[in-house]
């Protein structure tokens, strides 16, 4: 998302102003591993693996970082804080969304 300046809404840009409503968002990204691995077994776990630290070995450290974990911290304003969640969780399922 690129770097946000604090007192700043990350959508608008604009400054937070003391009488408006301003929402902190935290967003934690992390990585699930699928089952595709649980079928491998001898050679063929090994060429997998082979194949795997390969890829790794192109992509720098923090991008790797990046792909296994994020903890993401934002601000909003009221209006902004409504398109994204509309946006992020679609339409009906913003009203249910699950708070925790």
């Amino acid at each position: 998302m690129g770097r946000h300046i604090p007192g700043r809404c990350k959508r608008c840009g604009k400054l937070k102003a003391s009488d408006n409503v301003f929402y902190i968002v935290r967003v934690t990204l992390t990585a699930e591993l699928d089952d595709n691995f649980e079928d491998l077994s001898g050679e063929a776990l090994e060429q997998e693996m082979s194949k795997q630290l390969k890829i790794a070995e192109t992509k720098d450290e923090q991008e790797l970082i990046d792909e296994v974990y994020q903890d993401l911290h934002f601000y909003l304003y009221k209006s902004c804080r409504d398109w994204f969640v509309k946006r992020s969780l679609g339409g009906d399922m913003a009203q249910g969304a699950v708070n925790g």
